[in-house]
This record gives structure tokens, sequence and C-alpha cells, in this order.
């Protein structure tokens, strides 16, 4: 015949039974053992009818049975859950999901029927419970399952990753959530290991154990549905501790300028030097740990400084030693004589030793040759007449020491 089919029950056999359109025969089991036969009829949309009867045999109670006489209603796509509860019997129980009807749900043994809820519909299931000396109870059920009419986004863990942690170190990470229905409630469902705690506002927190990836399964909860989640964190090995890894500082030289890089390893490498006390070495550190200046006394300095990496501080010491300042040689004109002139043209060079340079050449006397003479000591100029000329000479150098000589011209 064509759908939809009508079903009636003709005679029930004084079992009280029903059958809906679905043609699921429900009722109570008569309370009297025995043979009960039961005429069921099925028309279909053309008026076609078929007809049958059974015969239902209803043994002594078990003793056990399912006392749970109708599922909770569904919503199409979301998260299911409802309890069927039995009586009776020798515990524990053990469910058994015997017809889903197409539903995709499943009970466990503490009787929790579990899943998403199919497209909106009616559904028969048929369950069965056994006790522990093997006696059994079924009923059949049907589901019913609404359209979901909510227009939000579903909800979901926004969250796919966490950030690394350090062993050994303070962590803490915010979990994420989008769509759903009123506030989120986040629950730590297996830390993997970690130790780490998850606050019901989504933090998660704690202290990175040992190094290593672990997984973490995470659930948040809205007003309506429960997703959950399992994410992975990497933990880095223990940063090896802060330590200063100058050991010796380059000697330095009186009123000489002076610089030496102080290094340190391990902690978060984010150093920050500071000079805790220069002595009266005459030095100075930057943050980034290069100790310079021109000391001004000779001898032997203690220098303190200290690193820090944002996290902890490590104070070190060291000695400086400043040598005393070379001796300078005297300021010195080396030019004893000036070459002896010839042609219409004179030109010599002046030279000195000693003193700082750069030197600074002048001519406080002539001598009347009418010669001049450069500041780097080019002495040039006509040639004079014929006679014998003595021209004064003076160097002065960068320190401002002088010195001067009297020079012996002969122009033949």
């Amino acid at each position: 015949g064509s759908e939809p089919y009508t079903w009636t029950i003709e005679d029930d056999g004084g079992t009280g039974f029903t059958i809906d359109n679905l043609g699921v025969l429900t009722g109570s089991a008569p309370s009297q053992p025995g043979t009960y036969a039961i005429t069921i009829s099925v028309t279909g949309k053309k008026g076609a009818t078929a007809r049958t009867t059974f015969a239902l045999e209803v043994s002594a109670e078990s003793g056990i049975k399912i006392i749970t006489t109708a599922l909770t209603a569904a919503v199409d796509g979301l998260d299911y859950i409802d309890l069927v509860e039995a009586s009776g019997g020798v515990l524990p129980y053990t469910w058994a999901v015997v017809d889903d009807g197409g539903t995709g749900l499943t009970i466990d043994n503490e009787g929790f029927l579990t899943g998403v809820a199919p497209v909106a519909g009616n559904y028969g299931i048929t369950l069965l419970v056994t006790d522990a000396s093997d006696k059994t109870a079924q009923q059949s059920f049907i589901l019913s399952v609404t359209g979901d009419t909510d227009t939000t986004q579903p909800l979901s863990i926004a969250t796919t990753s966490l950030p690394p942690a350090d062993e050994g170190e303070a962590y803490s990470a915010i979990l994420e959530a989008n769509g759903g229905q009123g506030e989120y409630m986040w629950t730590l469902v297996d830390d993997g290991g970690t130790g780490l705690d998850l606050r019901d506002d989504g933090i998660l927190s704690g202290t990175g154990p040992a190094e290593g990836d672990y997984a973490i399964t995470v659930s948040v909860t809205d007003d309506t549905r429960t997703v959950t989640s399992a994410l992975s964190l990497a933990v880095n090995p223990d940063p090896s501790p802060l330590t200063i890894t100058t050991t010796s500082l380059p000697g330095a030289t009186e009123d000489v300028r002076y610089a030496a890089v102080l290094e340190a390893t391990g902690g978060t490498e984010n150093y920050t030097w500071k000079l805790v006390n220069g002595g009266s070495s005459g030095l100075t550190l930057t943050t980034a740990g290069v100790l310079s200046g021109t000391p001004t006394n000779a001898g032997t300095f203690g220098i303190t400084f200290q690193v820090n990496d944002g996290e902890s501080t490590v104070e070190g010491s060291l000695t400086v030693t400043v040598s005393a300042a070379a001796a300078i040689p005297a300021l010195t004109i080396t030019t004893q004589t000036l070459p002896a002139a010839s042609g219409p043209s004179y030109a010599a060079v002046l030279a000195a030793s000693g003193g700082v340079e750069p030197y600074v050449w002048s001519m406080p006397d002539d001598g009347g040759t009418g010669l001049t003479l450069s500041t780097s000591g080019a002495l040039t100029g006509t040639t004079p007449a014929s006679g014998i000329y003595t021209l004064l000479v003076m160097v002065s150098d960068n320190n401002g020491d002088t010195d001067q000589s009297a020079l012996s011209l002969t122009v033949p």
C-alpha cells in the first residue's frame, strides 16, 4: 500500500496495549503470566488493509523493570542527554540500545542516553537493561525532536592552540569561546598531566611542568550546551640560570680612553646592566654592559656591577688595572742647521720630536731674510742677498709645550 499508514488494534487480547500511527505498540505487561492473542491491522493511503494476529508470551515478573515512561524531547542538531532509570533486580545494571531508530544515540551503563539530536521528527527507540543476575527488561520509547529555532551561532571553542610554557615558570593563558547563549562556564576535563588549573572564566594557569608536549582537554558550557576541545601545550626546557661570564677585564692606561664589554648567559637573555660601585676608576657602565671612560689615576680598582634579565638579578665584582701613562719625551726642534741657499727660490722643511702631536710652527724672527714659515714647518721664499743670516723659529705641541731654536742660513 501507500504511506501514510494507519495502525489499529482490533483486539488487544486483554493486554490494554495501544498502537500509534508509527506502529509502536506500547503499554504495561499484563500482571498475569500467559499467552495473549493481539490482532493488529494497518490501512494504507488508498484504503487497502492488512491484518495479523500475534501471540504475546508474558512470563512471570523478572524483578527488574524500566521505570522511565517517556523520553525528554530533543532539539534538532543540539546535544541531547536524558537519564533512563530501572528498578528491581540485582545491581549493577547494564544498558544497551536495541534499536536507536536512526537517531545515533547511545546509552551508558548509568542509563544516560546521549548524542546529537537528529532532524526534527518522531523516532522509535528500544532500550534493554540487564541486571547482575542476567535478568532483563526492554522498553520502547518515542523520541520527539523539534526544529532548532535558535538563530545564534552555535557554541564553539575559539582557542585552537595554547602559548608555550617554560618548565618551572609561572604560566597563564586565556581560553576563548564563540557563539552560544548566556555566560560561559569552563571546565578542565583532563589536564594531561600538567597540573594546571582552569578557572570558570577560562583562565588556565599554574607552573610549567617538565619539558615535553601535553594534550589538555577543556570544555565550555553555556545556557544550552557543552562543547569540548583538546588543546596541545608545548613546554620548553628549564632555562639555564642567569650567569655573568666575564671573568676578567683588560688593563687600562691612565688618561687613555678605555672600553670593555661585560657578558652574561642564561636567564631570559633580556639583560640590563647596572654599575653598583665603580670605585675611583672613573669608569661608567651602560645598560648594554659597556664599561667605558678615561681613567685619570693609575692603580688597581674594584668594580661591582649587576645584570638583570627581568626575572632575576646577579651581581659580580672584577678589578681593572690602570697603568701609569708613559713619559712623554720633551718637545725638541731636531733641525740643527738650514741647507745653504741655491737659486732664486729657497725651501726647507723643519723637523721636531717628542711632545704630543700635532705640531704648530712659527718664526718670531726671520733674520731679515724675508722668508716665511708655515704652521707645518715649511720655510719658503725668495733667496735673499748673499750673506749669513740667523732665523729664530719656534714649535708648539698639542699640550701647549714649546721649543725654539736659532738657525743659521748661508747664502753664497
